[in-house]
Order: C-alpha cells, then structure tokens, then sequence
C-alpha cells in the first residue's frame, strides 16, 4: 500500500496530474473511543493492513500540504464492502485466501469448507459477535462518483478541513434506485495554462451507519441462498474490534450521497453472483 502509493503520486507529480481518490478503511480507527465513528476521531489501527492504510492517508496530506494549489485529494473511508453488481456479471473473486466473511461463507456454501470460523464469541455485542457496518459494493461505488464532485468547477469553500477545489474537470451524476449512476467528465480544454486550481483535502466514511454481527450477517446470507451454513466458534485473532459502525453524515451533507441498500440486498446480491460464477472470472 504505502510504497505503490508513493510510486503513482510520483508519477502524477510527473504528469501533471493532482486529482486523487484513495480507497481508506475504517481499520485506521482501530478500536474507536465511541460509536457511530466520526471522521475526525484519532487514527489508531490495531493491526498491520490498518497501519498501512494510515501511513498512507499521512503520506497524502503531506503532499496536499506541498503544494495545497494544485492537489485534491479525497479520502474514502471505506467500512466493510459485501455484495455484487445485481446482474451477477461483476463480483468478488479473491486470488488469495479468502480471509473476508463473505467470501468464506461462499466456501462453506459450496462445501469447498467444512464449517465458518467466528473469531471471538466474547464481544460485548448482543449476540457477543463482532459487530460491523457492512456497505453494498453499488453503494460504494456511487460514493466514488460522488467524491467526483470535488474536482468539478462550481465547488465552493467549505468545511472538512481544506478549502474545496476549482478544478480541472467537470463532472456530473444522477443516483437513482437502479444498479448504476450516470458520469460525464470533460477536460477544461480551453482553461490557459497559467490557470491556477485551488486545490483540497477531504475525508469521508462511507458506511450504512447500521451494524450487523457475524451471526446476523450468517442468518441473513442463509435465508437469501437458501444453504445451511455450519460455523464453529473460535478464539479472536490479534487486532480484532468488538464494534465498526459508521457516521457518514458528512458524506450526506458534502457529497450528497447515502448508502441505499440494506444486508438483504447485500446476501441476496452476493449469492447471485456466486450461482451465476461458481468459479470465478476463471471459467
């Protein structure tokens, strides 16, 4: 993560190129001092990929703060992606492991795994699961096209920590309840050169704000495939947080957006592309 970012936004330097969305988590909050999590809480990952992902949002606002006329970055905290795209012709197919809940329950309901292991059955949580604000994989990507927004001509001052952009492209959405969001970018072609874009930083969650534990997540997976899932309890493993659940209200004010789609759709979505591709992209 940290030595791949430092290689591309050398190359943006390079070219001439300042726009930047960076896919975050919430594993950089690690153990959150309250919930719902606001943006602005401490980061303190608890594991190494959190740490990762830290280092990396410092790496960024270290070069925003550089040259804070031309770079507009945007950070997406992202809280737990699960689903499919609804036809079942684009979804999640691990190259390695999986170590990821839905796609383990995959394993199981396919019996290509004996039973799913549950890490921790000690939580305080009311099922004593961990707890996490899952987020349909449509509603994340609509949350990029909205972060879009921070790069278009008519954005103004305001909050989150760094003025907004005047930047180089123009860019245009429509959300609705259907699978896709309509983009058009076009290039400011005729700006001059000398122009000067007002550049930005900005952090956003993007989660549901709704929580669900592993067993809840089991449940809901079951009765939308109809597969018995087996699962065997074990210890937590190190770096594990009993509660991850989101306030994107920001993301609401600043981006307009909001998660649409709840852990039904999420289950009901992922297993139609599971039926549809029991193997993968490999056949």
């Amino acid at each position: 993560n940290v030595q791949g970012t430092t290689n591309l936004l050398r190359c943006m330097q390079e070219t001439g190129v300042y726009n930047f969305i960076f896919s975050s988590s919430a594993c950089v909050y690690g153990e959150p001092e309250a919930t719902p999590i606001l943006e602005s809480f401490p980061r303190r990952p608890a594991n190494p990929y959190g740490n990762t992902k830290a280092a990396v949002e410092l790496l960024l606002k270290d070069t925003y703060e550089s040259d804070p006329s031309k770079w507009r970055i945007v950070v997406l905290r992202y809280f737990n992606p699960i689903g499919a795209h609804p036809s079942g012709i684009i979804g999640e197919d691990p190259l390695s492991g999986p170590f990821n809940l839905m796609p383990i329950l995959a394993k199981v309901g396919s019996k290509k795994i004996d039973v799913l292991p549950i890490y921790g059955r000690d939580y305080d949580t009311p099922d004593k699961t961990a707890i996490r604000d899952y987020i349909h994989i449509m509603d994340l990507a609509k949350g990029h096209v909205a972060a879009m927004s921070k790069f278009s001509h008519s954005n103004k001052k305001e909050g989150n920590g760094a003025s907004a952009s005047a930047g180089c492209v123009s860019v245009s959405t429509s959300s609705s309840t259907s699978s896709s969001a309509s983009v058009s970018v076009s290039t400011n072609a005729s700006a001059s050169a000398s122009a000067v874009c007002e550049g930005g930083f900005w952090t956003y969650n993007l989660g549901t704000g709704t929580g669900y534990s592993v067993l809840e997540v089991v449940k809901n997976y079951q009765e939308q495939s109809g597969l018995d899932i087996p699962y065997a309890f074990s210890p937590r493993r190190p770096g594990d947080v009993p509660i991850l659940v989101a306030d994107a209200t920001l993301a609401s004010i600043e981006l307009g957006w909001k998660a649409e789609k709840g852990i039904k759709e999420m289950c009901r979505d992922f297993y139609n592309w599971l039926s549809k591709n029991p193997h993968g992209f490999t056949k």
